[in-house]
């Protein structure tokens, strides 16, 4: 017999096991107040992808190389999390993902941008491989 998983009240993102309306915090609020705002999203997301890269580089040069491999991924996963923010939720899952409650997957956050943004054309799931032989065998 299966169990039909039952809707948060407090929140409409399935399997969030929040106990009261993430706005109820003032961290959520202040957080939902700055990056519900697309040009304030827009200004930040800049801005910690700089960072980012800048901190990329001064590990290199300061032969921190693990510190290097961790920040790969981080400016791509952050530009991809504004594009779902700007293009894609609704307000109710804005205030989940700022809330920084479980589940706040990538891989699925990533598929509906992908579907709504990239027209399902993106290639960040996509070996490498594949993709470099695709430009390979399309370049004249």
């Amino acid at each position: 017999m299966n169990k039909k998983n039952k809707t948060n009240p407090n929140c409409p993102v399935p399997s969030c096991k929040t106990k009261q309306p993430h706005l109820a915090s003032l961290t959520t609020q202040g957080f939902y107040q700055t990056f519900s705002d697309p040009t304030k999203l827009a200004v930040w997301v800049k801005g910690c992808i700089v960072e980012l890269i800048q901190s990329a580089i001064d590990d290199v040069n300061k032969r921190r190389f693990f510190g290097y491999l961790t920040r790969w991924r981080q400016p791509e996963e952050l530009y991809y999390r504004a594009l779902h923010m700007l293009f894609v939720a609704d307000e109710a899952s804005i205030t989940h993902m700022v809330s920084g409650e479980l589940p706040n997957s990538f891989s699925a956050l990533w598929k509906e941008v992908n579907r709504v943004v990239f027209d399902g054309q993106g290639s960040l799931d996509k070996p490498q491989d594949s993709t470099a032989k695709n430009l390979q065998r399309s370049t004249p």
